[in-house]
């Protein structure tokens, strides 16, 4: 086994994933990857991480890592991300997203990891009001929702110490080590694809219970994630404390204020219908981002999110990613 104590990631050669692994090596930490590669691919990244190709439903793989290493920290990025998807295929994302959780966080239990971070998600709060703060009421509108809010309660069974982040948009890009969203999901994706590929960027509904009629909703640049996730993990360790924390910018965001700032106007807009049970804000409170964690986003005005994403989807469509 080897020593000193590594940081597993899972899903980490995703968009959130590469960028964690990135960061935790600035910090000088030693990261193990792992990903099944089914939404990503593993192309020009840091040489210094240790990656293996494996789902993290392959118990008898998975624990085989674990002995290969000590790991003092997971942080579970591995996920199916398709809120509405998650509605038509209820089985797949039960068994991904809860199910192989807790194979996970059983094997880090028996192998005596000491920190859980688990990549929850806003969608655990619903719809039913416009701005969330951590112990609200929570009423997913869908199963990708529900199966989140679930492992977040078997994780505060599990009596592993854990942090159930909760993620809101995440998105940009950090241009100086070349890491941001390759697969095209997203709002901010999609806009800068639609640019650069001279495609339509549809807007779903502009008949939204807001100022201007467009939906509203929460952005977090990868940057200021990066650092809640390191912070977080400071927090269990000195304080020894679970901890839930919103991810967001605490800022709502409508799509007429993405065009509005957006750096170049030659778009083929396309309005279609909303979508169903598409709520017309959500947006983080992070007082308690504030509070526990000393921390306010300091990279997530939609200015700094636009300019990163156009440049990363340059270098990437210059690249042939």
């Amino acid at each position: 086994m080897k020593n000193p104590n590594y940081i597993l990631v899972t899903g980490g050669e995703g968009f959130v994933g590469r960028s964690v692994c990135s960061y935790l090596l600035r910090k000088k930490k030693r990261v193990v990857s792992i990903d099944n590669l089914s939404n990503s691919k593993r192309k020009n990244f840091h040489k210094n991480i240790s990656f293996f190709k494996v789902n993290i439903k392959e118990k008898k793989e998975i624990e085989k890592i674990f002995k290969q290493y000590k790991f003092e920290t997971v942080i579970h990025l591995a996920a199916k991300i398709d809120a509405r998807e998650s509605n038509l295929k209820k089985n797949k994302y039960y068994l991904n997203n809860f199910v192989y959780g807790k194979y996970l966080v059983d094997i880090s239990k028996k192998y005596n990891t000491k920190y859980f971070l688990f990549a929850s998600s806003a969608a655990v709060y619903g719809s039913y009001k416009s701005s969330f703060k951590e112990n609200d009421k929570k009423k997913p509108i869908n199963m990708y929702g529900k199966y989140k809010l679930l492992f977040e309660k078997f994780l505060s069974k599990s009596k592993i110490l854990h942090a159930n982040l909760r993620f809101f948009n995440i998105c940009g890009a950090n241009t100086k080590f070349k890491l941001g969203q390759l697969n095209n999901t997203g709002v901010i994706k999609k806009l800068c694809n639609s640019q650069f590929n001279n495609k339509p960027f549809y807007i779903y509904g502009n008949d939204f219970l807001t100022k201007d009629g467009y939906g509203v909703r929460d952005y977090l640049h990868i940057d200021d994630l990066n650092n809640i996730i390191y912070r977080s993990i400071t927090y269990l360790k000195n304080k020894k404390k679970n901890l839930t924390i919103n991810c967001g910018s605490g800022n709502g965001v409508s799509i007429k204020d993405l065009l509005d700032h957006f750096p170049k106007k030659n778009l083929k807009l396309r309005i279609r219908n909303k979508i169903d049970g598409d709520p017309s804000e959500v947006i983080s409170k992070i007082e308690l981002l504030k509070i526990r964690l000393n921390y306010k986003p300091r990279y997530s005005s939609i200015k700094n999110i636009l300019k990163s994403s156009m440049i990363w989807e340059q270098f990437i469509n210059k690249n042939k990613f």
